[in-house]
């Protein structure tokens, strides 16, 4: 199933990040992680995104404009929020498009040609939401998600990774006070201790940002 604009363009712009989002990773590797740093990996990546990938990795030209695309949806997030002209010009004077009969547009070409020719006007639709646009508070993540909530107070990308991760940490904080002798423990508070830790020693899978 075809996933939407602003979930393929967060999948792309979320290709770097910190080491607490790579969840499926066999070996956890501190500091950021930039999986557009080959051509190799970041076909791997994407693919594994859920993202219907060309069979082959993408030239050096190629890899160049996927860290264009992403690099203008990061500018997007900044404050102030913000299509960089240049490089946006740049990419869609690169790429063709034809008209349907519904009005959107259909990207011209093949392979990588036609994947990136059909995330930039995610961009656009990113620009659209930006209102709703966050940053995942996990400052060992730094994924961009949609904040879909009803009062727009999402603070992590996913509850049940990033969000478990805060709250555990959290209530070790309160644990070690009451163990220094400079708090009071409250009730459940260590059962709830346990629950956190059974759930971050499991397997979680994270779902797209979106």
């Amino acid at each position: 199933m075809p996933i939407s604009e602003v979930t393929a363009i967060l999948e792309i712009s979320n290709t770097r990040h910190g080491p607490a989002a790579d969840l499926d990773e066999p070996s956890r590797r501190a500091g950021q992680h930039d999986h557009l740093s080959s051509a190799e990996e970041a076909r791997r990546y994407l693919g594994s995104r859920g993202m219907l990938v060309p069979e082959h990795p993408p030239d050096e030209e190629e890899l160049a404009h996927l860290r264009q695309v992403r690099d203008v949806a990061q500018a997007i997030e900044a404050e102030p929020p913000h299509v960089p002209s240049a490089p946006f010009e740049s990419l869609l004077a690169h790429y063709a498009y034809r008209l349907s009969t519904d009005g959107s547009l259909i990207p011209v070409g093949s392979g990588w040609e036609r994947f990136i020719a059909s995330a930039i006007p995610g961009l656009l639709a990113l620009l659209a939401t930006r209102d709703r646009l966050r940053r995942c508070e996990n400052a060992e993540c730094g994924w961009l998600f949609i904040d879909r909530s009803r009062n727009r107070s999402r603070q992590w990308c996913d509850m049940g990774t990033c969000g478990s991760r805060a709250k555990m940490a959290r209530y070790r904080r309160r644990r070690r006070a009451i163990t220094s002798g400079h708090g009071d423990p409250e009730p459940g508070q260590d059962a709830a201790v346990e629950t956190f830790e059974r759930a971050a020693q499991g397997s979680m899978r994270r779902i797209p940002a979106s």
